[in-house]
């Protein structure tokens, strides 16, 4: 199976440089994620995915790269944020297709203020596919429900600038990796960017343990959150 290497993570400046390690053939994924400045039109050697950029509070940017035999060991974003509310995440996954990297066109939801939004449903066309979920949430906290695996929840010491990542498998070719939800620690409306992506495993059976989202081993009973919100719970401090 395709897999998560390593994550790296950096936050509340400007410029922001992540310093990172990767093998050749490794496939990565930048994130960068702030509130007010401008975005970079471009950064050297990676290239922007395309999804339902919801902006709000905050305005964010994915890019992804194939590592070559002689990677860099540093990238700098500059992007001009007031307060330094500025958030940027490095995922390097091991394992994925050299040829064709996306195994499916990735998802992303639509925009629609809702306290418990969902990472859209993606169908892999390849078995053990790994899926990738990104969340930028704009300006509140949230948390994914139980099921997929944390890769990295970082960023900004504000609520503007945060990025949270999980994964998991698809079981099966043609077979639906359903909505995973993710909830508002708030318990209130908030409209984020959620992006699902499923990357082709390469063949090498590079075996990491298997999540399947559809069968989860826990249950979310009650979310603590923020100053002692009991979030979905009741709804009540």
């Amino acid at each position: 199976m395709a897999y998560i290497k390593r994550s790296y993570g950096t936050a509340n400046g400007d410029p922001l440089t992540i310093n990172y390690e990767a093998d050749e053939d490794d496939f990565m994924f930048l994130i960068d994620t702030h509130q007010y400045g401008t975005d970079p039109t471009s950064i050297s050697g990676w290239t922007q995915l395309t999804y339902n950029k919801i902006v709000l509070s905050s305005s964010h940017t994915v890019w992804y790269r194939r590592a070559t035999a002689s990677e860099p060991t540093s990238v700098t974003v500059s992007v001009s944020p007031t307060l330094g509310r500025h958030g940027m995440q490095l995922i390097v996954c091991g394992g994925v297709d050299t040829t064709t990297a996306f195994d499916v066109t990735h998802t992303s939801r639509t925009s629609a203020s809702v306290a418990k939004p969902s990472f859209p449903a993606i169908t892999p066309f390849t078995a053990n596919s790994l899926i990738l979920y990104i969340n930028l949430p704009n300006n509140l906290p949230m948390i994914a429900e139980p099921g997929a695996l944390k890769v990295d929840r970082s960023g900004s010491a504000t609520t503007h600038g945060k990025i949270n990542t999980y994964y998991t498998y698809g079981n099966a070719d043609l077979f639906s990796v359903p909505a995973l939800d993710i909830y508002s620690e708030l318990d209130q409306n908030i409209n984020p960017t959620a992006i699902t992506i499923a990357l082709r495993d390469d063949g090498n059976n590079n075996r990491k343990g298997y999540v399947d989202i559809a069968s989860p081993t826990a249950e979310m009973l009650q979310m603590l959150g923020k100053n002692g919100e009991t979030g979905h719970l009741s709804g009540t401090t």
